[in-house]
């Protein structure tokens, strides 16, 4: 089974981070989410955290995490794929 997330925008309000951290948490968000499924990063090396910070990289973490967490609850409440083959 394959799971696609897409986030358009998230909204964190409360926080004050600078431009560059900004720009930096969309990928970090992405780079946790991906490490969360077990999949590789799929970035060279150098790009990887180019701008974040610990803040960037707290806040990434904690967001994937509920992202992740909210994902695995639904898919188990959508209960076993549907099984194909022979009717």
């Amino acid at each position: 089974m394959r799971t696609y997330v897409r986030i358009e925008r998230v909204v964190l309000d409360g926080l004050e981070l600078s431009r560059g951290e900004r720009d930096a948490l969309g990928p970090a968000i992405a780079r946790e989410l991906r490490r969360l499924a077990g999949e590789p990063a799929n970035e060279p090396a150098g790009n990887q955290r180019r701008g974040s910070g610990p803040a960037v990289d707290g806040i990434a973490r904690e967001v994937a995490t509920a992202v992740h967490r909210a994902t695995t609850a639904a898919r188990r409440a959508a209960g076993p794929p549907a099984r194909r083959g022979r009717g």
